[in-house]
């Protein structure tokens, strides 16, 4: 969590004490579309209340079920608790606008390397450039995958927990006939940040800082959440996952052991040998933190 929205959350709890309100959130998307740039409003229902304050003091009413009116100078405690409440509003809503126009605080998640070499105690031939662009190209056709709603792509990209969690996303934008667009990726930082295995699986865990285009259209391709002309940039937390019964080396068809690791063709099968996923899916995306640039 950056330090913005530290401060911006310790006010969000002082401000709780006074102000009811609640915070929406999309699964299955990147982006957080949530709230307007314009602000917010409270209002209570007829078993609430209202405040206000005339020249000549102050009053309180509440709903018909108890009334009550106080009038006269404020206490001290009572000014002071109302002063901070309005300062706690006043700063959130200046944190909530900075942070979506790109002026507020940038994230500060640093990723840790990892080391390569417990990597190749397991996988001999393992390559962290060559693993990076498997991890991105993956992420990229998950996104375009996504976008399409092409649950084909899906299926052969994802584990089966997380492909049934698309799914359902999916059929919700289906249902409400929405597109999530997202386009212009732009891979900025890459790094490994951890290796583990299971009794079945290899998996590994990376950092990648990417911008794009991220927004919500209509059945008539209008705009209706986020905006095409913002670049939003994500740090991604991305694990990837791989059977240990695939052989690092061999042809992913007729499993047999290729020489020539540079070959695009399996001299055995004659099978066009894709080395861009190598059987790797992917598992889990997390966005650590997002900003618009």
């Amino acid at each position: 969590m950056n330090k913005g929205k530290k401060i911006l959350y310790t006010l969000l709890i002082g401000a709780l004490v006074f102000i009811p309100f609640l915070v929406n959130a999309d699964s299955g998307f990147d982006t957080d579309f949530g709230g307007s740039s314009s602000g917010g409003s409270w209002s209570s229902g007829s078993s609430g209340g209202s405040w206000s304050s005339g020249s000549s003091g102050s009053s309180w009413s509440s709903g018909s079920s108890h009334r009550s009116t106080y009038s006269g100078n404020y206490s001290d405690s009572s000014f002071l608790l109302t002063l901070f409440c309005f300062i706690c509003i006043v700063i959130v809503i200046y944190y909530y606008k900075a942070m979506n126009s790109g002026k507020g605080p940038q994230s500060d998640f640093v990723p840790q390397e990892f080391d390569i070499n417990k990597i190749k105690e397991k996988l001999p031939n393992f390559d962290k450039e060559e693993f990076k662009d498997i991890a991105y190209t993956i992420y990229v056709e998950v996104q375009n995958a996504w976008m399409n709603i092409d649950y084909n792509s899906l299926r052969n990209l994802l584990t089966d927990e997380l492909f049934n969690k698309y799914k359902t996303d999916l059929e919700v934008l289906e249902l409400k006939k929405q597109k999530n667009i997202m386009t212009d990726y732009k891979l900025n930082n890459f790094e490994i940040i951890n290796f583990s295995e299971s009794e079945e699986n290899y998996i590994i865990t990376c950092y990648l800082n990417i911008e794009l285009h991220d927004y919500i259209v209509d059945k008539d391709n209008n705009v209706i959440r986020g905006n095409k002309e913002n670049i939003i940039v994500h740090d991604y937390e991305l694990t990837f996952v791989r059977g240990k019964d695939i052989k690092e080396g061999t042809c992913p068809n007729c499993h047999a052991e290729l020489n020539d690791k540079a070959s695009k063709v399996c001299p055995y099968c004659n099978s066009v040998i894709v080395s861009r996923n190598n059987n790797w899916v992917l598992s889990n995306k997390t966005s650590k933190s997002q900003r618009i640039k």
